[in-house]
């Protein structure tokens, strides 16, 4: 009788199971920081963000020499970031024989939604680090596809 004779507390690992508040707040925070100093300013922080990841990639990405090795590396990057991601042949007329990355999941898409920019800076972002001004996107989850498609053009091969 009286107290428990057992405690229980949840580990890091249990709280995703439980709702988060994170993404709301940033979002939240983001919506803050635009009324406040304006576009330019979330704009700014997107910029520092893409020299950070282009930076962090830039050195998982070092010593891969051909495209398919290059694309299957970000595609494992993306994939530990939530991104459901995979490189794969490239099947499209302009492209064919070319090859692609398909993001099938976007863990931003709520705050992309509410900056596109977001989407922007994420295509300048494989460009650079790819090294590759040519990769375009074919497809956007964002303008209602299933996904997110980058194309590495033909030529690049």
């Amino acid at each position: 009788m009286g107290r428990p004779a057992k405690l229980y507390r949840l580990t890091e690992a249990a709280d995703q199971v439980f709702p988060q508040a994170s993404a709301r707040i940033a979002l939240d925070l983001l919506a803050r920081l635009e009324s406040m100093k304006g576009p330019e300013a979330v704009e700014k922080l997107l910029q520092a963000r893409l020299r950070d990841l282009l930076k962090r990639y830039q050195e998982q990405l070092r010593g891969a020499r051909s495209w398919a090795k290059k694309l299957k590396i970000l595609a494992e990057i993306r994939e530990s970031e939530g991104y459901l991601c995979d490189s794969e042949p490239a099947p499209t007329s302009e492209a064919k024989g070319g090859l692609r990355l398909v993001e099938h999941h976007c863990p931003l898409a709520d705050l992309a939604r509410q900056h596109p920019a977001v989407c922007k800076y994420e295509l300048e972002l494989f460009r650079r680090v790819l090294g590759e001004p040519g990769l375009r996107r074919v497809a956007h989850i964002g303008s209602g596809e299933h996904a997110c498609v980058y194309e590495l053009p033909k030529a690049a091969e």
